[in-house]
C-alpha cells in the first residue's frame, strides 16, 4: 500500500476547473467598438448627455462644465474585462464658490441604474486638478463585460440656479477604472456538479482507482476539483485544475475522501469562480484486487 502522499500526487494529477462569465449589474450590451475603462479618458469624450452639459476645451483634452443638478453624461461600450476596483476623477472647482455641495454618482445601464462609485466633487480647488477616488461597489458580483457608463450629479442646496454661477465653474476633467486582480467569485456564475463517482479498477498496489465524473459548461476556461478527508473542508484542502470533465481518484481501501467542483473562466488578470457544487463522499472501495 502506497502512503498518502503518494495517493495525493496521483489525485492532483487529475482535477479540473471550468467557470461560465456572467454579470449581475445590468444585462451587458453588445457592441462593435467597445472602449477600455482601465486608461484615462477625457471625460468631453461622452457619447451622450442630458440637461445643460457642455464640452470644455484644457488644450489637450476636452473636459464637460456647465453641471446642474440631475444632469449626465454617457459613455457607451465600455469593456470591463477584468472586473472593477477602483473609480478615479480628476476635476477643479473654483475657490470663490459659495459652500456648494457636488456629488458625482457613477451608475451603469442607464441614468437610475445602480450606483457602483460615488466621489464628493465640494472641495473648492481653484484652477489646479483635484484627484478623486472611490472604491467601486460591484454588489457581491463582478462587473465584467461591456456596458454603458453614466457619469450622474446631485447638487446640493444653498446655490445659484446653474452651478457655474455659484462656484463659479466645476470642471470634470479625465476619468478611469482600475482593474481587480487575482481570483473573485462570481454566485450567478453557472455552475458544475459530480455526476459519478464510479469505481474502476484496483491498481498495481492493490488500491482502488474510483472515476470521478462532473458536469461540462460551455465557455468556460477549467474545472477546479477539490478533495479533503473532511467533510468541511477544513483541514488540508487539495486542488487541481483540469479541461475535461473526469479524473482518476487514488484512494487506500477504506479510506475516505470528500470531493466537490466548480468552474472558472481567465478574464485578463482576473480569475472567476463559481460557487462550489454539493459535497460527494467517496469510500476506497475494500476487499482484494481480482485477476
Amino acid at each position: 500500500m502506497r502512503k498518502t502522499g503518494k495517493r495525493i500526487a496521483a489525485f492532483c494529477l487529475a482535477v479540473i476547473m471550468a467557470f461560465v462569465l456572467s454579470v449581475v449589474v445590468i444585462d451587458p450590451i453588445d457592441t462593435g467598438a467597445a472602449i477600455s475603462p482601465y486608461t484615462l479618458r477625457a471625460s468631453g469624450e461622452f457619447s451622450k448627455q442630458n440637461g445643460g452639459v457642455a464640452k470644455e476645451n484644457h488644450g489637450k483634452f476636452m473636459g464637460i462644465t456647465g453641471i446642474d443638478n440631475g444632469d449626465w453624461v454617457c459613455y457607451s461600450g465600455m469593456n470591463f474585462s477584468s472586473g472593477a476596483k477602483k473609480f478615479i476623477v480628476r476635476y477643479t472647482k473654483g475657490t470663490s464658490s459659495s459652500a456648494t455641495t457636488v456629488c458625482l454618482k457613477v451608475r451603469v445601464g442607464s441614468p437610475t441604474g445602480k450606483i457602483i462609485a460615488s466621489v464628493n466633487l465640494s472641495t473648492k480647488t481653484g484652477k489646479s486638478w483635484e484627484t478623486k477616488e472611490a472604491t467601486v461597489n460591484e454588489y457581491g458580483q463582478t462587473l465584467i463585460g461591456t456596458y454603458d457608463v453614466y457619469l450622474t450629479f446631485v447638487v446640493g442646496k444653498g446655490i445659484e440656479e446653474h452651478i457655474g454661477d455659484a462656484t463659479p465653474r466645476l470642471d470634470i476633467g479625465k476619468f478611469q477604472f482600475t482593474k481587480k486582480t487575482g481570483g473573485v467569485v462570481n454566485s450567478s456564475q453557472a455552475k458544475s456538479s459530480i455526476t459519478s463517482t464510479a469505481f474502476k479498477e484496483w491498481d498495481q498496489y492493490g488500491e482502488p482507482v474510483h472515476l470521478l465524473k462532473w458536469s461540462s459548461a460551455s465557455g468556460v476556461t477549467g474545472y477546479e476539483l477539490a478533495a479533503c478527508e473532511k467533510s468541511n473542508f477544513s483541514s488540508k484542502v487539495y486542488k487541481e485544475q483540469f479541461t475535461g470533465t473526469s479524473c482518476n481518484l487514488y484512494l487506500a481501501q477504506g479510506q475516505v475522501w470528500y470531493v466537490r467542483v466548480r468552474t472558472y473562466k481567465k478574464s485578463g488578470s482576473l480569475t472567476v469562480y463559481s460557487n462550489w457544487s454539493n459535497t460527494v463522499k467517496v469510500t476506497g472501495k475494500t476487499g482484494h484486487a481480482v485477476g
